[in-house]
């Protein structure tokens, strides 16, 4: 019997490896997607009109379906929704070049993409908390999948800019199968409880955090909406090459995600938030300094490797500190109010600053902006986020205490 029990376990994990691989292939199909907007004839500010107006409808239905996803009986059954629609969005974005139909299509992808990613992280946080496994080689492996995917959409976008959306319908189809091995996993929040919204409140780390996560993000959305049009266009990079970055990136950051666990229990998360603040900085900066491509290329994958350190950093340190009733909430909340501020400034800002100064000077901006926001943050975070120690006792019991 005990043995029946291991093997059952041993293929959960696996089933878990399987859904983190192909999950996160999804962004490597959908990485090309401006080029293909600039194909089309949108120009910078077009596409900020774009992105923006699809993000403030993401994180607003965003926030409710966390809410929702917290009183579910079945968050699967959310996930899985969700897949089958993205799946569904590969081929329609290709039916029309309309400036109204495309913004429809690629609001619903990403709709559903922004919530797939704190739901699989609580179910996948549920299972290693049961079974007292680690986080961080399950999520290794989205990065596998992310990097093997971008190398090869990379390929067939060099042959024909539309294959990736018939990759991004594929990948959605096998992850939406693969789902219905999981362990089905329950929101906790009970009728009694306090409103998941003024709770939240209540944890100022997470207020404070989400606050100075706003700058942070506002950089890191204008680099992933428009880098890929300045490293082809402005500075003469391929698509291959481009391709090619995002696979290393994904790659070197692999150890980062595979031993997040330890890495966040040694250092904490203040210090790891600080780092990867000041790292960007730093990327930004060489977005705009180097010119050559192979070099760009190099300096970037490197930069990169906190990619998702600081992401990372913020799920494990919501899940710790927010009670159980709240976590999907507290995830959604936090991405929400983040993303709706910093979508003005990464997207509509950014854009119309490219129009005017170029992408390269914007990328500037950015750079100053991280490192000015990081100085900040280190200096306020200091009495808020007093312990580094993510296992302060408490954390889930008292809404108001310091960490």
């Amino acid at each position: 019997m005990c043995l029946i029990h291991k093997q059952s376990l041993g293929r959960t994990k696996i089933y878990f490896l399987l859904f983190n691989f192909v999950l996160f292939m999804l962004d490597g199909t959908t990485s090309y997607f401006s080029i293909y907007l600039e194909d089309i004839g949108f120009d910078p500010l077009r596409m900020g009109v774009l992105f923006t107006g699809a993000t403030v409808t993401a994180v607003l239905l965003g926030m409710f379906l966390g809410f929702l996803a917290d009183r579910s009986s079945n968050m699967n059954r959310l996930l899985l929704v969700t897949l089958l629609v993205a799946m569904l969005t590969g081929p329609l974005f290709l039916l029309s070049k309309r400036f109204i139909y495309v913004p429809l299509v690629y609001t619903a992808y990403t709709v559903c993409r922004s919530f797939q990613r704190p739901l699989s992280d609580t179910i996948t946080l549920d299972y290693t908390r049961n079974q007292g496994g680690a986080y961080g080689p399950i999520r290794a492996m989205g990065s596998v999948g992310y990097a093997a995917m971008a190398m090869f959409a990379a390929r067939m976008a060099k042959i024909d800019i539309v294959i990736p959306f018939y990759l991004l319908a594929l990948v959605g189809l096998a992850g939406a199968l693969i789902l219905r091995k999981l362990p089905r996993v329950s929101g906790r929040h009970r009728p009694g409880h306090p409103p998941a919204l003024r709770a939240l409140l209540q944890y100022r780390p997470l207020v404070m955090l989400t606050l100075f996560s706003i700058a942070f993000s506002a950089t890191k959305l204008f680099h992933l909406n428009y880098y890929s049009v300045h490293f082809v266009n402005s500075i003469g990079g391929s698509i291959q090459l481009y391709g090619l970055l995002l696979s290393g990136i994904s790659l070197l950051e692999l150890p980062v995600i595979y031993f997040i666990d330890i890495i966040y229990k040694r250092f904490g998360a203040r210090r790891i938030i600080i780092f990867c603040a000041l790292v960007d900085g730093l990327r930004w900066m060489a977005a705009f300094a180097l010119p050559a491509p192979i070099v760009q290329t190099a300096v970037q994958a490197l930069l990169g490797v906190t990619t998702m350190l600081y992401p990372l950093t913020i799920t494990l340190y919501i899940n710790k500190m927010v009670a159980p009733e709240h976590k999907v909430s507290a995830l959604t909340t936090h991405y929400t109010v983040t993303t709706l501020s910093s979508v003005v400034l990464g997207n509509l800002l950014g854009g119309a600053l490219g129009n005017l100064f170029g992408l390269g000077v914007t990328f500037l901006i950015c750079s100053l902006t991280n490192l000015g926001a990081s100085v900040v943050f280190a200096l306020v975070s200091k009495n808020i986020m007093a312990a580094d120690a993510p296992d302060t006792p408490g954390l889930t019991a008292r809404p108001n205490t310091t960490l």
